[in-house]
This record gives C-alpha cells, sequence and structure tokens, in this order.
C-alpha cells in the first residue's frame, strides 16, 4: 500500500517506496483528490482492480471492503480478495454499497462492458468512485488504450444509469508542466546514478532522494500552496480547463 496515515486519522500520505520515483506528485495530486470523495463509501465496498489496496485506510465508514482484480495483474496480489474479470464480476446484482476504481477504465478495451458490470453489482443510490489519467504517461503496456475527457466518462456513465455528481480535474496546465519535467529531469538523474555502481548503496539512496524525490515533494508542497491559500489565482495559473494529470468521479447509481 503506497498511501499511509499520517500523524493523526484525517491525514494521509503517499509512502514512496512503493511507487516509481518519478510519480510522487502525480500520486499526491490523486491522493489529495481522492480524499475528497472518501465519506460517499459506507458499508460494503468493491474495489475493482484493487492490486494492493491502497485507498483502503481513507474509508472511514466501510464496514466490509472486497478487493479484486486480474489474475494477470503487474503488480502484488497479496491483498486481492478474488481474482476476476472486471467484464465478468462473481457477485449478484446490488450487492455493493459503493465501487471503487482507480486507475483501471484506461487499461479496459471495452470500457462499456465494464462499466455495466460494475452498474450491475452496484446498489441502487450507491456510489461509483473512479479515477483516470488524462494527460499521463503510456504505463502497463501493451494494456493502456485510453485516455478520458469529462465529455467521454459522463457519455459513458449515462448509458449505465449512472449519474455523474462531482467531477475534481488532478490539477492543470502548470501541474501538467511539472509533472512532465520533473519526470524528465528525475528519470535522467536516476538513469545517471544507477550506473554509478561504484558507489556504495547508503551514498546512491541519498543522491537518489536529493536529485528525484526532493523536487517532486518541493513542487507538490508549491502547487497545494498555492491551490489552498489562492484559488483564484490557482485557476489561472494552473487552469484545468483544457490540461490536467486525470480526473477522480463520484457517480450515484440511479433507478
Amino acid at each position: 500500500m503506497f498511501i499511509r496515515q499520517g500523524g493523526n486519522r484525517e491525514e494521509f500520505v503517499v509512502d514512496s517506496r512503493f511507487i516509481s520515483r518519478t510519480s510522487i506528485f502525480s500520486t499526491h495530486w490523486l491522493l489529495r483528490n481522492m480524499l475528497m470523495t472518501r465519506h460517499y463509501a459506507n458499508g460494503s465496498l468493491l474495489d475493482v482492480g484493487c492490486a494492493t489496496k491502497p485507498y483502503q485506510a481513507i474509508f472511514p465508514d466501510v464496514t466490509y471492503y472486497v478487493g479484486a482484480d486480474w489474475p494477470k495483474t503487474l503488480h502484488d496480489n497479496n491483498k486481492i480478495d478474488v481474482f476476476a474479470d472486471i467484464n465478468s464480476l462473481p457477485f449478484p446484482s446490488e450487492t455493493f454499497d459503493a465501487v471503487l476504481c482507480t486507475e483501471v477504465l484506461e487499461h479496459i478495451n471495452n470500457p462499456k462492458m465494464a462499466l455495466a458490470e460494475i452498474s450491475r453489482v452496484l446498489k441502487y443510490n450507491g456510489f461509483l468512485i473512479l479515477s483516470v489519467p488524462f494527460l499521463y504517461r503510456i504505463h502497463e503496456e501493451p494494456h493502456d488504450y485510453y485516455r478520458y475527457t469529462p465529455f467521454a466518462l459522463e457519455d459513458l456513465f449515462s448509458h449505465q444509469s449512472l449519474e455523474l455528481c462531482h467531477l475534481w480535474p488532478r490539477g492543470g496546465i502548470l501541474s501538467v508542466c511539472l509533472d512532465i519535467n520533473l519526470r524528465f529531469v528525475g528519470g535522467l538523474a536516476k538513469q545517471g546514478i544507477d550506473k554509478l555502481k561504484v558507489l556504495p548503496h547508503w551514498i546512491r539512496e541519498p543522491l537518489l532522494w536529493i536529485f528525484v524525490n526532493l523536487p517532486q515533494y518541493f513542487s507538490k508542497t508549491m502547487i497545494f500552496f498555492l491551490h489552498n491559500r489562492f484559488p483564484a489565482l490557482a485557476n489561472r495559473l494552473d487552469s484545468a480547463e483544457h490540461f490536467t494529470l486525470g480526473y477522480v468521479v463520484v457517480c450515484k447509481k440511479q433507478m
């Protein structure tokens, strides 16, 4: 799990030991928006494409948490409760009060079928919490098929009686530029330091932290300070109208 509880019950932090070093900035943005959804889930929750269940801790009102994932997942499968195909979930209809699906839909070559199956197992008036990337690198190839605009998401939901309640962009144009540059420069720094195999581990690790991790933590702190303290200015400098790292959405299943 790359999300862990911080100093108190309401604080959560990214544990960089369990993610790519160059994904720290974008993962913090994802966590920031996921925390906006935490009180939409209660009772029973199905985490589709759960991997290591990184967001389980942020849902305080969930009493029954089930993680399902593809048998051929590239991630650690020790936390998976049920191995299943997203297009054929082994649960009766209207089983769960909430369904969580984070960073999965872009890897599904038939998203309409997948959403139909998610909607089937979701109770009426239950909530779907979904996240997808937008301006983000190709990953887990060759199973990386789509990037979604808000209009595409709303169209997909409308076919499954899912009403879009909230949509939060993960930063805007400034965040996108920062992420691209941090990945590029951090990737070069990591390659260079990794090649210095003559250096002992206790020297290489601090160098990687300084040149790869630290710039991302600094950028995250500055961009969140801007959004928290000066939202009007952030809406201009980091506008998400046309550019964003991705979206987190909440939908409600209608009759």
